[in-house]
């Protein structure tokens, strides 16, 4: 629970370190803004890419849902 409340916490700097623009299109992200919010976040480049991963495989699991949720 610790270990997941400490990623919660990152990943809320991480959002926070993004500006609206970012948050609202991810494909927007260069190298140079990811080291912007990184640095914004006190945490590595690889720690919001993994996040932005994440984000992505969750959109990928809602369109499942709602596809089979609409049958």
């Amino acid at each position: 629970i610790q270990q997941g409340e400490a990623d919660l916490n990152k990943f809320r700097a991480i959002i926070s370190s993004m500006t609206l623009k970012e948050r609202l299109d991810t494909t927007i992200l260069n190298q140079s803004r990811l080291q912007r919010i990184a640095r914004g976040a006190g945490v590595g480049v690889e720690d919001v890419v993994g996040l932005l991963k994440r984000f992505e495989e969750a959109k990928q699991y809602v369109k499942l849902l709602n596809k089979f949720g609409s049958v």
